[in-house]
């Protein structure tokens, strides 16, 4: 299964004051985890890695808008997570 994209363009309506988007900026959702031992150090940041996640879906919603067409949100709860180093010539999750 190929994997969705995250990452999205800033508008130049999203603040308050209208400034032009840096259109090579994207921004992607974050996950912060308080208090569990992943195995990751200093020296992993910045490196791209592969895990699996487990999830469950609290909520989902589709809007239409005129100015931005289709939007989608979801809210999830992530229940646990396995990380493996991300491998040259893998497929997904570090499998050939």
């Amino acid at each position: 299964m190929p994997f969705i994209n995250l990452g999205e363009k800033p508008s130049s309506t999203q603040g308050a004051v209208p400034t032009a988007p840096d259109k090579a900026k994207v921004y992607y959702p974050s996950l912060h985890i308080d208090n569990s031992d992943l195995g990751l150090e200093e020296k992993d940041v910045g490196k791209e890695l592969m895990a699996m996640i487990k999830l469950k879906v609290r909520s989902v919603e589709k809007r239409m808008s005129e100015s931005n067409g289709k939007k989608y949100s979801c809210s999830l709860e992530v229940i646990g997570i396995d990380i493996k180093p991300k491998q040259k010539n893998k497929g997904h999750y570090g499998k050939a």
